[in-house]
């Protein structure tokens, strides 16, 4: 039994010993005096390459389908939404302007209600016999 717990201090005596010798920094490495560069001219800017367009949506899961009238997901609208932007957009239960100034209406005199005058035609009524 004591032959075991001898066996067993000197292993870990071993291995804290390895892994201090391990972790210790090197002395043995020797720094060479850099030189000093002078600054020549002003380099010429390059021009750098536009980044490519990309569109990230992060989203729960993926649409089933993109097709406008394909069916009717929160992940697909929210696809669509980034795509199709249109004139008008919710906000806040709200309906706010996007690419208009303003939302057409009768105050601001967007909309406008006139009468239109029609003719009701009356179709000959066809007997089959």
């Amino acid at each position: 039994m004591r032959i075991n717990r001898l066996l067993l201090i000197g292993i870990s005596l071993l291995w804290i010993l390895s892994l201090l010798a391990a972790c210790a920094e090197s002395s043995s490495v020797t720094q060479t005096p850099q030189e000093s560069v002078q600054p020549s001219a002003a380099p010429l800017p390059s021009a750098t390459p536009l980044p490519p367009r990309e569109l990230n949506i992060c989203i729960g899961q993926e649409p089933q389908t993109l097709y406008l009238y394909g069916g009717s997901s929160r992940a697909m609208w929210s696809v669509l939404e980034a795509i199709y932007d249109g004139p008008v957009d919710t906000r806040n239960y709200l309906e706010a302007p996007i690419i208009l100034e303003e939302l057409p209406g009768q105050a601001n005199g967007g909309t406008v209600f006139q009468p239109v005058s029609y003719t009701h035609l009356t179709l000959p009524t066809i007997y089959s016999v």
